[in-house]
């Protein structure tokens, strides 16, 4: 069972590896696509430009459940959809 989400595609911001860097978690099509990082200062116009930069994983099933219990525990984290970007 896949649970779904309120956006179909979205990514959740957090701090990179280093003060100059965020990290991102990408949901595309309802479902865990990967992660990735970018610079602070790095320009984004669509979640198409966070799909090119993530290191894709394969989808397990508990993928969802588990991004969904991190934005619960982290309520104050940025979620990007292209409507906000």
């Amino acid at each position: 069972m896949i649970l779904s989400f309120e956006n179909e595609n979205f990514a959740i911001i957090d701090k990179g590896r280093n003060d100059s860097e965020n990290s991102f978690i990408l949901v595309y099509g309802g479902k865990y696509a990967g992660y990735g990082y970018f610079e602070q200062d790095q320009v984004l116009y669509s979640l198409q430009d966070l799909k090119e930069l993530i290191l894709p994983l394969n989808y397990f099933h508990d993928s969802n459940s588990i991004i969904k219990q991190f934005m619960k525990a982290n309520p104050k984290l940025k979620i990007i959809t292209n409507q906000n970007l």
